[in-house]
């Protein structure tokens, strides 16, 4: 009676986080398009040279391959099992697209209960997903310390100081956020494991040094696909900005949207790339209008996969129904 009473408890504090922030962030994007004159947005999207969403499209599903091929690498020296390399690639890429549409979180836990199917337990899963996040973590923030000091130092000492102190204060709340969110679930899992948590973490922190270095590798690649995807589409609506401050500014800009506000981030990241781009004088409806073109490419990619999953399962119930 306790445990459900317990359980009852947890669904509604969640139901109420969840109803805040998705209030939270619809004042957010209320006061994005309040900045930007969405009349001049318009235009700008009219005027979109649409050839180069050719290569940002194609460069969605490269990205997002690499982030699985860094998920099965974790997984392969934390456990040392020989895993299937496209199965977890390709279940990576389902409970990817599977987050995007969702609130954050549930795509990662998604993912490791796909790879239960492989003898992953949940623990195991969900701290292979937490140790691709931190190592992501410390590539962002080094690109974030360098945007400051390339582009805010310059502007004000001040205002230098003031965002030096906030991007601290943002890894911090970064970094507690997501220890405490996944241990959290790790706790209430029925199969909770956490001995088996610690041994996958120890094992791949400790043991394999060469193996960090090279997954942090895979970090940063992964981070250029991603710049490289901007850039394209600055350079699809006009903006003539080089690859570098893409590459310092748009890393500060996701670690402005680590901020656990808004639900996956939407406006708080918009904002952000509003205000830095616009220290390089680039409109700020030229910057929304390059901002929204991948994440409108990884929402309908998202629904393509995820109407594919549904459909595939609902066939499998209905030939499942017939043999019966």
């Amino acid at each position: 009676m306790v445990r459900g009473e317990q359980s009852a408890s947890r669904s509604r504090r969640r139901a109420f986080l969840l109803a805040l922030r998705a209030l939270v962030t619809l004042a957010v994007v209320a006061l994005v398009v309040r900045q930007v004159d969405l009349a001049e947005v318009r235009l700008v999207l009219a005027g979109a040279d649409l050839r180069f969403l050719i290569p940002i499209v194609a460069l969605r599903p490269f990205l997002y391959a690499v982030r699985g091929l860094r998920i099965w690498h974790i997984l392969r020296v934390g456990t040392g099992r020989r895993l299937p390399i496209l199965s977890v690639v390709g279940w990576h890429f389902v409970a990817l697209n599977l987050g995007v549409l969702t609130p954050a979180g549930l795509g990662d836990f998604s993912l490791a209960y796909f790879l239960r199917r492989h003898g992953i337990d949940v623990a195991e899963g969900l701290a292979t997903v937490l140790i691709d996040r931190l190592l992501n973590l410390v590539v962002l923030t080094l690109l974030a310390g360098v945007g400051v000091l390339l582009y805010l130092e310059g502007q004000d000492s001040v205002e230098a100081a003031l965002w030096m102190t906030a991007i601290g204060m943002l890894l911090t709340l970064a970094i507690s956020y997501l220890v405490l969110i996944y241990f959290q679930r790790l706790s209430e899992q029925r199969s909770w494991r956490i001995a088996s948590a610690f041994s996958l973490a120890r094992k791949f922190g400790t043991e394999h040094p060469g193996a960090v270095l090279l997954n942090l590798g895979g970090a940063i690649l992964q981070t250029l696909i991603f710049t490289l995807q901007l850039w394209l589409s600055f350079r699809m609506v006009g903006a003539t900005v080089g690859f570098g401050p893409v590459l310092w500014l748009g890393g500060l800009g996701r670690m402005i949207n680590l901020l656990p506000v808004t639900l996956n981030g939407i406006g708080i990241y918009e904002g952000a790339m509003v205000y830095l781009f616009g220290l390089l004088d680039v409109g700020a409806a030229t910057t929304l209008s390059a901002v929204l073109f991948p994440r409108l490419v990884s929402w309908l990619m998202a629904g393509l996969v995820l109407s594919g999953v549904m459909l595939k399962s609902s066939l499998g119930e209905s030939d499942e129904e017939e043999v019966a």
